[in-house]
């Protein structure tokens, strides 16, 4: 759709991918590799996002992609994933309604060997803080989730 087209151009020269802020290391949404990562013990950070949100785009900008928040990834062994919702895909769309959202920014943080469904979606509008306590609060990743199971 020629609008959306436009507006994607708008955001993305707003907030160009090569800002050189790079700081994290993303993998692609993926359903089975998320619950094999929380089954091994991973603290998992979902980013659901869209190259036409604005909002995301500021969030990743000043927020997510800052050394503070990857200082506390890379101490904590989140792994993070970025779930692009650009194109509107179903198994996105699927996952913002579990939570009740009908659209983009979302943001998870899953305690590693967590159970999704005790999972709350951090607000729209982040702050460090709020994603730091988030990351506290889920813990670090675990070498395996076996003394949790017993």
């Amino acid at each position: 759709d020629d609008y959306q087209q436009q507006e994607t151009t708008k955001v993305s020269a707003a907030f160009p991918e090569e800002s050189g802020k790079n700081l994290i290391k993303w993998q692609s949404f993926d359903e089975q590799e998320l619950n094999r990562l929380n089954q091994n013990g991973k603290t998992i950070f979902i980013d659901f996002t869209a190259q036409w949100c604005l909002n995301c785009k500021v969030n990743e900008y000043a927020i997510i992609e800052t050394e503070e928040i990857a200082a506390a990834f890379e101490k904590n062994g989140v792994t993070a994933m970025k779930a692009d919702y650009t194109l509107y895909q179903r198994n996105i769309l699927k996952w913002l309604n579990a939570f009740g959202r009908g659209g983009v920014p979302m943001y998870l943080v899953i305690p590693p060997c967590g159970v999704l469904k005790d999972v709350k979606p951090l607000p729209e509008i982040l702050t460090s803080n709020i994603l730091l306590e988030a990351i506290q609060k889920a813990g670090p990743s675990r070498q395996s989730c076996e003394s949790i199971n017993q």
